[in-house]
């Protein structure tokens, strides 16, 4: 899978309803600078309505699944993937600061741009789709991982419990 898949030539498209679909693997994730994906099996599919020659709404589905690291153990954690987002592009002579708000739902291409490359937001929107800590249940965790983890944990507290001083004093009032 390459980017230019997921790249819609807008201005040359006619009137009426086309429908684009890609299927994402590791090697899309691993063009950009972040290396969090180990695996990749994601459909895209891309609707694209051009109502005018100035005037396109484009529906965005994904659905699949990414291979990231548990972030407990490191190892391989499957993460489903399904998202719509919805969007409408419109074209301009020049490229106006104003135009284009931010949060907003809207794209405004220079009438120049012919093509609208959806790549970075497919791969922005899969990124945000995770959820902020990925990790297996415990019981699916590795467990010589596991055992390193939790080893020592134990004596690690007791000698650095601040409250231990405390025992010793109320012991002392004792006698």
């Amino acid at each position: 899978m390459d980017k230019k898949d997921l790249v819609i030539p807008l201005n040359d498209l006619v009137i009426g309803s086309h429908c684009f679909r890609s299927k994402l693997e590791k090697e899309f994730f691993s063009g950009f600078d972040e290396d969090a994906v180990m695996d990749a099996s994601v459909e895209v599919t891309v609707n694209v309505d051009k109502r005018s020659s100035d005037s396109v709404s484009i529906v965005c589905e994904v659905k699949g699944e990414v291979a990231v690291p548990c972030d407990r153990c490191l190892c391989r954690l499957s993460m489903p993937v399904d998202f719509r987002k919805s969007f409408s592009v419109s074209f301009c002579d020049m490229a106006d600061e104003d135009t284009e708000g931010e949060g907003s739902e809207d794209v405004v291409l220079c009438g120049k741009d012919s093509d609208l490359d959806l790549s970075q937001w497919v791969y922005d929107y899969v990124m945000l789709s995770l959820p902020l800590r990925k990790v297996h249940d415990e019981s699916e965790c590795d467990p010589a991982v596991l055992s390193r983890i939790y080893s020592g944990k134990t004596d690690v507290e007791e000698k650095h419990n601040p409250f231990a001083v405390l025992k010793s004093l109320y012991g002392a009032g004792d006698e």
